[in-house]
Order: structure tokens, then sequence, then C-alpha cells
């Protein structure tokens, strides 16, 4: 690295082989490297890193010779803007923020990062779009990830974070234009406590948002953090990969597709502590665990919000939680899901808004039932055999013989947090039994 954006290097600049990054600052409009003669990156892939501590729009920026990419640090509090006659990769630095307002493509990646841990927020306002297969748009660690745009194709998001409630990825909406992909994830590894053999977890942390103002589109996600989707995103073969850490908004007006599937993990059938909420439309099928045992590193969540539908089959493991509305359910059924939902030992949260009276049977594959109550609802139970939970206001009766063994017989619990909305009800709860309550002492 090279740094004489506050000095000076009277004559020529000339590097090696290797991938070389020459610091600069972005003074209204203008590069300072502080090199007054010739710079010539030579062989490798090179870089030039602007400083920006101000609120510039740039357009054409010149790179040095045989230098490949441009690198924009954008200081906390500051927004750079791309826009008309910006064209080239960029690299995503700082702790600012970063918004694409032209339209560009190419054979290779569009975004990248240049450091891990910084975390800038990125913004897509315009198109993204790579012309080769297999070739990620944007491949890079942000803060959070707003595709408010005609396109991204192909797109990865990478950010570390240990929250999880990470900052959020969003879509919002284009026009018509092809497809897109993203993906995220979380650098730290870690092995999990007693991991089958061989197996290990790669942390990562990223988010999508699906909406819509005019369609945006993605073609196949991976990423680690948060997103708000608001357009289409769709892919050829999975629609959105994620990995640990990350959270999925696809709100109103949004979809996700895929021809193989519409999420998944990028790298394997387990994912930790991935939330989902869907108050759209997501045509394929929802796989996010398939690790029966329900233990803490597990902790998936898909919310099935009113209006929106998965149109497609979901996978849940151990200790994965679906929420969804008891309105619509029963049967086998979920609202909200036209396929068939595989639970592996999960949990299961009714949301209940009005007066209802229905069985308090266990889906095959569950061994949690919730019921989380809004607006003073009365819920009626019947049939109860196993542990029950309750949260939010309201009254319930249940009625039924309940026999648990290493679990309370009932017990309150808070409302679940779902992303875009308030907090949860945590009113006054009123619970009446009519049968009896057994407990059988499990040895050690």
């Amino acid at each position: 690295m090279i740094d004489s954006s506050c000095g000076t290097i009277n004559g020529a600049l000339t590097l090696g082989d290797g991938d070389d990054v020459l610091v600069a600052r972005y003074v209204d409009g203008t590069v300072v490297t502080g090199v007054t003669g010739a710079i010539d990156g030579g062989n490798g892939v090179d870089t030039l890193r602007l400083g920006i501590a101000s609120d510039p729009t740039l357009g054409a920026v010149a790179l040095p010779t045989n230098f490949e990419w441009l690198g924009l640090n954008v200081a906390s509090g500051v927004t750079a803007t791309l826009g008309d006659g910006f064209a080239g990769p960029v690299l995503l630095v700082g702790t600012g923020t970063i918004i694409n307002r032209t339209t560009r493509a190419g054979d290779g990646q569009l975004v990248g990062s240049a450091d891990f841990f910084d975390s800038p927020s990125f913004i897509n306002a315009g198109t993204l779009r790579t012309l080769s297969a297999g070739v990620y748009a944007v491949r890079a660690n942000a803060r959070s990830i707003d595709n408010q745009g005609v396109s991204m194709r192909r797109a990865m998001v990478c950010r570390s974070t240990d929250r999880l409630r990470p900052p959020p990825i969003a879509a919002r909406s284009p026009r018509r234009a092809p497809a897109s992909s993203a993906s995220a994830s979380r650098s730290a590894t870690r092995a999990r406590s007693s991991p089958p053999a061989g197996r290990r977890r790669i942390f990562r942390a990223a988010a999508c948002a699906t909406a819509a103002r005019s369609p945006a589109r993605w073609r196949g996600c991976a990423y680690r953090a948060v997103s708000s989707t608001k357009g289409p995103i769709s892919s050829p073969s999975i629609g959105i990969l994620i990995n640990d850490y990350s959270a999925i908004d696809n709100r109103a007006g949004g979809r996700i597709s895929g021809a193989t599937g519409a999420i998944a993990s990028e790298y394997t059938g387990y994912l930790s502590r991935v939330y989902v909420t869907n108050a759209e439309s997501i045509d394929s099928d929802v796989l996010l665990n398939t690790d029966p045992r329900p233990d803490f590193y597990n902790g998936n969540r898909y919310v099935a919000l009113p209006g929106g539908v998965l149109h497609g089959n979901l996978t849940l493991g151990g200790g994965d939680v679906l929420v969804t509305e008891l309105t619509g359910s029963g049967d086998g059924r979920f609202a909200g899901i036209t396929g068939t939902v595989t639970a592996l030992n999960s949990g299961l949260r009714h949301r209940i808004r009005d007066a209802t009276s229905v069985s308090a049977a266990m889906p095959a594959g569950f061994i949690d039932l919730g019921h989380e109550l809004s607006n003073g609802a009365a819920l009626t139970l019947t049939g109860a055999s196993g542990p029950l939970a309750f949260a939010g206001s309201g009254s319930v009766d249940v009625s039924g013989d309940i026999v648990v063994g290493d679990s309370p017989a009932i017990r309150g619990a808070a409302s679940l947090y779902v992303t875009g909305e308030p907090e949860g009800d945590s009113g006054a709860l009123t619970i009446t039994t009519r049968g009896t309550l057994t407990f059988v002492r499990v040895s050690d």
C-alpha cells in the first residue's frame, strides 16, 4: 500500500507484480495522490482507493495506468453517489453510504469490498448486471444493502456481524430487467458443540428485502445481513443463497423465485438464526435446516404474514420456528403456505387476532406449540395433550389432559419480533385450564 495523499512524491511511481493499493483523496472533484509524475500499477490487480470526507457525486474517475479497481473509502455520515459517467468496478470501504445511480454491465464483478471490518451501506438505485455465468455483480462486505434500482444481477453480499438483527438489505423496485443474484456471509468459523463428524459452521450474517415501486429484479442472492425486498428476485437456480445470522424481509410487491428453490443455505443444509419474513410471494421451496437436533445453534424462523404466500414447500429443523396465522391453518395446512411443511423437531407459533376455537393437536414434526394473541382476542383450545406456550394479550381457555416430562405444561412467552413490525403486544393474558396437568419426572 502506498499512501502519499497528505505528502508528496516528486517523480513517477511504478509498482510491481503484486495486488497493490494506492491511497488518495477525492477533493472537489479532483483525485489527490501526492505523486507528481506518472503512475503505473504494473502487473497484478491494483486499486486506487479514494478517501471521501464530503458528499460528492462521482462521474468518470480516471484510473492510473494498469489499475483495475477504484476503491471508495467513505467516512461515517458521508454519502458518495455514483452518477452519470461513472464506469468500471468499485470497491466499498469505510462506514458511510454509497449510492449507485448508474447503469453498469460487464463480464466481471461490479461491486466488491476492500476491507472486511469496515462495512458501508450500499444502495442500488440503478442497474447492475453481470453478463457472465457464475460471476456475481456484487460481492462485498456491506452494513446494509437496499436494492431500489432497476436490476441487480448475480449479487453477492458478505458482512461480518454478531447481531441477531443485522442491518437491512432491501430491494425495492425497478423496471423490467434481467434477474439477479446476491449472497452474504460472516467470516468467523466456529465448531459447534458436539458437531457431527467433520461438520463445522461458517457463520455469516446477511439480510435481504424485496418490495416494489417499479419491479427491481435480482438473480440469485447470497448474503449475510438484513435485507428487505420490494421487487422481484429470481434465478435459474436458487433465488437467494444465505448464511447464518441473516434476515430476509419480502415486503408487499416483492417476489422471490428460483428454478431449483427460492431460499436455501449457500453452503450446506444447516443454517443458524436465519429469519425469513414473507408478506408477498415466494415462488419455490424454502429450505432453512435439515438438522433435527433442537439446539441453540439452529433457531431459524419463517414468518408467514397475512397476504404473503409461499408457493412451495418449507423445511425446518430442530429449534426452528414457523410463525403463521391460525386463521387459514388446520388439517395439515398452514396459512400462507401452499406446499408441504416438513418439520424436524420444530416449533409452531400461531398468531390469533380474533375470537377462535380450535383443536390443540400438534402437527406432525412439531414438538412445541405456541399461540400469540393480540387485540384482546379470545382463544379456546380443545384436546390439549402436550406443552403449550402463550404470548400477547387476551384470554385462553384450555381443555385436555397435558402430560410433560422435561418442560412446563403451560408457559408464558414473549411475543416474537417480526421484521418491519413494532414490538409485539405484551398486555394482560388470562389462561384457564379445564383438565389435568401431569409432570412425569425424567431420570438423568
